[in-house]
């Protein structure tokens, strides 16, 4: 007797419904060091584009074909979802300022 009414106080009941847990969502944009981080073995749900050698104004104004095939392009991931995280990694050949305003227009 004792344990039933434990078990209904801790609410474990028969019709409990277990909790519903969402995996944590990361979206990457960047070039081949984005790559080198092996973005494919974070946990949760993980989505990248990736343009190897490129820098952000470039990736921002070409987002057609990254290197990497199997890529989500920028404009089809970030009109489709919302991301948990969301990783923009800059690369020689442009500044912070135009890596700003690339990644503010896209």
């Amino acid at each position: 007797m004792a344990v039933i009414l434990l078990l209904a106080i801790l609410g474990q009941t028969a019709d409990a419904k277990p909790e519903v847990t969402t995996a944590t969502s990361y979206y990457l944009i960047g070039n081949s060091l984005t790559w080198d981080t092996s973005p494919s073995r974070l946990s949760g749900d993980v989505q990248w584009h990736v343009d190897c050698g490129k820098s952000l104004p470039y990736i921002f104004k070409n987002p057609e074909e990254p290197c990497v095939r199997i890529s989500t392009v920028w404009p089809k991931a970030l009109k489709e979802k919302q991301y948990d995280f969301l990783s923009i990694q800059p690369h020689y050949g442009s500044t912070i300022e135009q890596d700003v305003q690339s990644s503010k227009s896209g």
